[in-house]
């Protein structure tokens, strides 16, 4: 909706890993039949086979101040991405 900002995944539901190992994927979104601003997705190869599946991905709204202060902050965290 045009004014409301960027929104962010929040909460997965009914996820469903159909296949693998596609090059080409093509995403369908749509309005949640759980409702509450949720979508659904349905996700394809290029010929049209089920790669994967969500019945229901909430989607938060974001502020601007929000992404800056998450960027530039703390460098100390509890979690830590180790390659």
């Amino acid at each position: 909706v045009e004014g409301e900002g960027a929104r962010l995944p929040f909460s997965w539901s009914g996820v469903s890993l159909h296949a693998v190992g596609a090059s080409v994927l093509r995403v369908r979104l749509s309005a949640a039949a759980a409702g509450g601003g949720a979508v659904s997705l349905a996700v394809a190869d290029g010929a049209g086979r089920a790669v994967l599946s969500v019945d229901s991905l909430v989607l938060r709204p974001v502020s601007v101040e929000q992404i800056q202060g998450a960027r530039g902050g703390r460098q100390e965290s509890l979690y830590r991405l180790d390659w």
